[in-house]
C-alpha cells in the first residue's frame, strides 16, 4: 500500500509500491488515486508536483527527481525511473553512452520547461511528436495476466506510442476503453486498465 512520510521537510510524500519493468509512473498516480480516493488533480499534484504536464512528466520522463522524491521517497534514484518506466527506457538503447547521459541530465528536471514554449510543445502529448492517444490503451490479456498475478493492473509504457497498435508480447490489438462499459480509458481520469 501507500504510506505518507515525511522526507527533507515535505509532508505526505508517497511511498509507490515497487512497479515493475515497463509499467509507466502513471500507473503509480493511478494506483494512489484509487488508494486515496483523491480527485484526479490531486493526485496528478501529489505524484508528479503539478497537473499541468504530467503527463509528460511520467510517461516521457521529464522531472524525474520530482518524480523519484514525491512517488518513491527517493527509494529510486531518478536515472532508474527513466530506464524502467519512462519511454526513455525504450528509446535510450538507440543512443551512445555519452547521448544517453546528456538526455538524461536533461530529462531529470522540470526546469527546461520554464519559458521554453517550443519545447512544451515538442513534448505536448496530443500535438508534438512524441504524441500518444488522448486514451490510454491496454493488452487485455496483459491486464487478466496482472489479476492472476494478485496484481493491480498496470498501464505499460510501450503500449501508449501512437504508431503501437499491438502488444508486442501477446500480439493482439490494444484497447483504449473498458469491455464492460465501453467507456475509454481517458487520460485526465488517472484510472487503471481494466478488463
Amino acid at each position: 500500500g501507500w504510506e505518507p512520510r515525511e522526507w527533507q521537510g515535505v509532508e505526505e510524500v508517497l511511498v509507490s509500491p515497487l512497479l515493475s519493468d515497463g509499467t509507466s509512473v502513471y500507473t503509480g498516480a493511478a494506483r494512489y488515486r484509487q488508494e486515496s480516493r483523491s480527485t484526479p488533480r490531486r493526485a496528478m499534484v501529489e505524484t508528479f508536483g503539478q497537473p499541468n504536464y504530467a503527463y509528460a512528466l511520467g510517461h516521457l520522463g521529464l522531472g524525474t527527481d520530482e518524480i523519484a522524491r514525491r512517488l518513491f521517497a527517493g527509494t529510486i534514484p531518478p536515472t532508474e525511473i527513466l530506464r524502467r518506466h519512462t519511454l526513455f527506457g525504450f528509446a535510450r538503447h538507440f543512443l551512445t553512452s555519452n547521448q544517453e547521459q546528456a538526455v538524461v541530465d536533461l530529462l531529470r528536471t522540470e526546469e527546461l520547461f520554464k519559458g521554453s514554449r517550443d519545447l512544451w510543445s515538442y513534448f505536448h502529448p496530443r500535438f508534438g511528436p512524441c504524441r500518444t492517444n488522448s486514451a490510454w490503451a491496454c493488452c487485455g490479456t496483459c491486464i487478466a495476466e496482472d489479476q492472476e498475478r494478485g496484481e493491480l493492473p498496470a498501464w505499460m509504457v510501450l503500449h501508449q506510442p501512437r504508431f503501437i497498435q499491438c502488444c508486442f508480447r501477446h500480439e493482439v490489438l490494444l484497447r483504449s476503453f473498458c469491455v464492460s462499459c465501453q467507456r475509454p480509458f481517458v487520460v485526465g481520469e488517472v484510472i487503471l486498465p481494466a478488463l
